[in-house]
């Protein structure tokens, strides 16, 4: 996710949260890391905290519930052990970054600040609830880090620019790209993704196309 200083940066902030806490973080096209420019870095970084620490983690039965459990122990721990090994490497734990207690596979909604570029958080696929934020001031150097990563399914760019919006989209090596969207999708678009995020696409054209054999006819003369 890449966050411009023209974007509503509450607005932004309040739809982020739900975005990537959606079944708690364990979502193919989940934003996973949050680029945001030094001039609002500090004011999405506090509105998306103080919005972390109102989402309530438990039974995704319960109707009050807004974050269920992780998948299994394994996922448990490897969330864990991310969130510990980027803050070690030098990451700021705003709010969560622990397991919760009692039964269950339960991580606290975190939100992460600062986080240095090769740290686990911003190298790994997390799905689980953390938000790793850092900061960027640079345009060509945020496309650089963001394309850095051995994935590319989904990203998404938040600006009121449409210059911006136009060179980011275009740059960003990700089978779908959402601008001031966190679900641009439709039955008429191809969906997959870049590198090691898969091969061909499902909907679309292109989608239909994965069911056709193609055939080749060469006539010599008659």
């Amino acid at each position: 996710v890449l966050i411009f200083p023209d974007a509503d940066i509450e607005s932004v902030a309040q739809s982020a949260v739900k975005t990537k806490f959606r079944n708690g973080g364990q979502v193919c096209i989940a934003p996973q890391r949050f680029f945001v420019h030094e001039a609002v870095a500090e004011q999405f970084t506090k509105a998306t905290s103080m919005l972390s620490e109102q989402e309530i983690v438990g039974d995704g039965m319960h109707p009050d519930t807004t974050i269920g459990p992780l998948i299994n122990q394994s996922q448990l721990e490897r969330v864990s052990r991310i969130v510990a090994d980027s803050a070690s490497a030098g990451g700021r734990i705003v709010t969560g970054g622990q397991e919760m207690e009692g039964a269950g596979y339960f991580f606290q909604p975190t939100v992460m600040a600062d986080v240095p570029h090769d740290s686990p958080v911003m190298t790994e696929e997390i799905f689980g609830p953390v938000m790793p934020i850092t900061p960027f001031d640079n345009l060509d150097d945020v496309i650089h880090r963001a394309n850095s990563v051995n994935v590319g399914l989904a990203a998404y760019v938040w600006t009121e620019d449409l210059k911006t919006a136009l060179k980011v989209s275009d740059a960003l090596e990700f089978g779908l790209v959402g601008v001031n969207d966190w679900a641009p999708g439709s039955p008429e678009a191809p969906f997959g993704g870049m590198k090691e995020s898969g091969i061909g696409r499902e909907a679309g054209l292109e989608g239909l196309m994965e069911y056709v054999e193609p055939k080749t006819r060469v006539f010599g003369s008659l």
